[in-house]
């Protein structure tokens, strides 16, 4: 299921076409509704007293409210008297708000998926007029445009900010998240630790097997990263073969289970050519009472971190690493 990020610039409109939608039509209800993972989200409820649902709330899949068939049958919906039509009585918009008319379409995302729906209920048993329908799928059509140019605006994005092996952020993008954490501290959060990550041997990974085999190496890496943290941490490969890490946390040990776990997701997908695996150093900052934090400082004590530890497990070999400057 595709998701494109809604800027707060398109939710103000989409607000105001509902607001338009519901007054137009001279009813209590307007709504756009996406389909998530979990459910059917109320994105947007006109704002008129009548409205029973406030945007925000999310709806099971399995409940049979008319959104969902919208978006099952990827069809328009016109529902006139549900009260009296056997399969609506057990619609909680039906049998517990009292609606009684709807009508909707179904929004799309520029790949074709679902979006969710654009609609409007009444609780009188009244038709719609046609040209009131026609209005409705034309706000449709400007809430698809909006999806599109928003796509667009993410390509361009993801180009300029992300890694195009991994997927992940790039350095640019990791200095800009990083920079907007360090400018907003989280509440529930009290340190903000910068983990750097080396894969181990990846030269003699390309040596030996080639550089797809290296390739492998480093997009199931950020795989494992990605897959350890949290949707909230940042997850950036900032160069050939190391990658950063942005986290927020209220204990050290944390930082060892993030790791502990991308080593493990390691172990379970190893690949046919050789074990993968990486070294790992971290800095630690109190983020607490306004402290500030300098992200350069930040990494530079981070890899330090790695150094030492690169040179711990490499002292028996003689195969000290170069030390960062």
């Amino acid at each position: 299921m595709i998701q494109v990020a809604i800027t707060d610039e398109v939710l103000r409109k989409w607000q105001s076409i509902v607001n338009m939608v519901a007054s137009t039509f001279c009813m209590p209800a307007g709504f756009i509704v996406r389909h998530l993972s979990e459910g059917y989200e109320v994105l947007i409820a006109s704002t008129n007293q009548e409205n029973p649902y406030q945007a925000g709330s999310i709806i099971p899949h399995d409940t049979n409210i008319f959104c969902r068939q919208v978006v099952l049958e990827n069809k328009m919906l016109s529902v006139t008297n549900a009260r009296n039509i056997p399969e609506w009585t057990t619609n909680p918009e039906v049998c517990d708000d009292g609606f009684n008319t709807y009508v909707g379409f179904p929004i799309h995302n520029p790949d074709g998926s679902i979006f969710g729906t654009i609609c409007v209920m009444d609780f009188k048993a009244e038709p719609v007029a046609q040209n009131y329908i026609d209005l409705l799928e034309q706000f449709r059509s400007v809430a698809e445009l909006d999806l599109v140019t928003l796509q667009q605006l993410q390509d361009v994005t993801d180009l300029s900010l992300k890694d195009d092996l991994t997927g992940l952020y790039n350095r640019r993008g990791f200095n800009i998240l990083a920079q907007n954490h360090i400018g907003s501290r989280r509440v529930d959060c009290c340190k903000m630790a910068l983990v750097i990550v080396d894969i181990n041997l990846l030269k003699q990974i390309n040596d030996q097997h080639g550089h797809t085999a290296g390739d492998r190496a480093i997009v199931l890496t950020g795989e494992a990263l990605k897959n350890a943290c949290r949707n909230t941490d940042i997850v950036a490969r900032v160069g050939g073969d190391e990658f950063f890490l942005g986290l927020y946390i209220n204990e050290d040990d944390e930082i060892e289970q993030v790791l502990l776990r991308a080593k493990a997701y390691l172990e379970q997908h190893t690949p046919d050519f050789c074990q993968v695996s990486f070294s790992s150093g971290y800095c630690i900052k109190d983020v607490e009472n306004g402290t500030r934090l300098n992200l350069l400082e930040l990494v530079d004590e981070a890899d330090r971190s790695l150094y030492q530890q690169k040179t711990n497990r490499l002292r028996q070999t003689d195969q000290i690493p170069h030390q960062p400057l």
